[in-house]
């Protein structure tokens, strides 16, 4: 990929696997992770290969509005949707972080160019490093009700919880993490924006958690609905929950419909 070709590589990807998939998706996520605040770039971008070939000093990065108006084109039907993680704590860098995916999706959205959703990932923890745990909520319920205020729809993109600082018992650890999805559910889905709860992945026995700074007694992680056996855990009970308790929401076509799982 050079300066010249990057317009052209994009698209085609965009065309290959958009138009493959095309009517078939719910949503898509067009592009993932723009933002990086700590790279020191101007709107908080990050220092990507994209930024570097096609960004400029814009608003919006070039490649960001490339690749939402060609997805539109490829698949009409779907949901375009920019998504990012660390943008869920009440910490002083996920502030930051909302201020500037919430100055993009402006930027794009007064530009015209064709955006239905933020994606959050929701990679959070059960307990943190200092033993305590986590506080997921002024900040991010007012980031999505910004989203809502502009006709923009909020998708729960890919939810794990991890037990790194739980103590070793599993019983311990599955409270923890089954909590945790009980009250950070619980408190997006009070919001009608959120339409779609999404976890990375369905089972323990494949989680990225466990080949990234995981546990240090070296025990499997357990973040995730089943377990390794693919058997349902506290947290697939507390996620059940916290849909069937979620006020219902209105589909498109007018018609009620609980929260997409």
């Amino acid at each position: 990929m050079t300066k010249e070709n990057a317009e052209q590589v994009l698209v085609e990807q965009i065309e290959k696997v958009g138009g493959r998939y095309a009517g078939k998706i719910h949503s898509w996520d067009v592009v993932n992770e723009a933002v990086q605040v700590s790279d020191g770039l101007a709107g908080g971008f990050r220092d990507s290969p994209w930024q570097k070939v096609l960004g400029g000093n814009g608003a919006v990065p070039k490649y960001i509005d490339v690749a939402f108006r060609a997805a539109r084109r490829v698949d009409p039907k779907a949901l375009l949707v920019y998504n990012d993680y660390g943008i869920e704590g009440e910490d002083e860098g996920s502030a930051k972080k909302r201020v500037a995916v919430m100055g993009l999706l402006r930027a794009m959205q007064t530009k015209g160019i064709p955006l239905d959703g933020l994606g959050v990932q929701s990679h959070i923890s059960a307990v943190g490093k200092d033993g305590k745990v986590p506080v997921y909520g002024a900040g991010l319920m007012r980031m999505i009700t910004e989203a809502r205020g502009m006709g923009l729809k909020v998708l729960v993109t890919e939810m794990d919880v991890n037990d790194r600082y739980v103590a070793a018992e599993v019983g311990a650890r599955d409270s923890a993490v089954a909590g945790m999805y009980g009250s950070y559910l619980g408190t997006v889905l009070a919001d009608s924006a959120v339409i779609a709860v999404l976890t990375w992945g369905i089972t323990d026995k494949y989680t990225w958690l466990n080949g990234e700074d995981s546990r240090t007694d070296g025990e499997k992680e357990r973040p995730l609905p089943f377990d390794a056996a693919l058997q349902p855990t506290a947290a697939f009970t507390a996620e059940v929950k916290a849909l069937a308790g979620a006020p219902r929401r209105v589909r498109w076509d007018g018609t009620a419909a609980r929260v997409g799982a």
